[in-house]
Order: C-alpha cells, then sequence, then structure tokens
C-alpha cells in the first residue's frame, strides 16, 4: 500500500469519525469510511457478533450499544502512525449503564487500516496494550 492510504489529517478524520458516532449521524460518516469497512468491536466480540460490514454494520453496532448503555461517548486520546496504511487510536470510552447506572470509562485500542484516504479496517482491543503489540509496538 501507498502513503496516499493513510491520509495526512488521519487524526482529525479520526477525530470527525468519532463525532459523527456519537451523535449517530451515519450519512457524514461515509466520507471517512471506505464502503466496505469493516468493524470488530469489543463490544460485539461479547455479544457474540464477530464483525461488523459497512455503514449499516456501524448502524447494527450502534443499536446494540444504546441498548446497554446512554450517554456513550468516545474521544481520541492517543494516536500513532504506523507504517503507510495504519494507525493505533487510543480511545476513552464514557457512558452509563441502563439497567443499574453504573457509569462506564474505559479505554479500547484501536488498528486502523486505512484504503484510499477512508478506513477500510476497524479491529477494537479491550486493552490498549494489546492493539499496540497487534503492530508491533509497545506503550
Amino acid at each position: 500500500m501507498s502513503q496516499e492510504d493513510r491520509p495526512q489529517d488521519a487524526r482529525r478524520q479520526l477525530e470527525a469519525l468519532m463525532d459523527a458516532l456519537n451523535a449517530r449521524d451515519f450519512e457524514s460518516r461515509t466520507e471517512f469510511v471506505d464502503p466496505a469497512v469493516s468493524f470488530r468491536s469489543v463490544l460485539g466480540a461479547t455479544e457474540g457478533e464477530a464483525e461488523y460490514t459497512g455503514i449499516d454494520g456501524y448502524r447494527k453496532w450502534a443499536e446494540k450499544v444504546d441498548a446497554v448503555f446512554e450517554d456513550w461517548h468516545q474521544e481520541v486520546v492517543d494516536f500513532r502512525e504506523v507504517g503507510d496504511s495504519q494507525t493505533v487510536a487510543v480511545l476513552h470510552t464514557t457512558g452509563r449503564a441502563r439497567g443499574s447506572g453504573a457509569p462506564l470509562a474505559t479505554r479500547t485500542g484501536n488498528v486502523l487500516t486505512w484504503r484510499h484516504g477512508k478506513v477500510w479496517r476497524n479491529e477494537a482491543y479491550s486493552d490498549p496494550r494489546e492493539a499496540l503489540e497487534a503492530v508491533g509496538l509497545r506503550e
């Protein structure tokens, strides 16, 4: 893959993507993600959903999140470029469990693979160190 796969402003694009996700604005997400995007989520893995595909996959994922949590919010707190087509992002996620009201505050690691300037694959890890190790980096 060439340098043009990962955009020069990849962090800004990911932050805009997170803003759209937080707002559940799926239509504007098409600007940032490949139509065939593949997303492996930490929550999806615990719910038996191995992977989500495309914008409809993100909608399905958000429905599952919203069924369990309210006030769900994610923000990029660390971002590293890896080669020409990958980045690792650490996301801080907050929310509140719908049933119990228990607060959620956690960090996940996400390995993003970019193609033609858009996110093509997103693999989330419950521990940011696992994401870094997946691409050969350390904290």
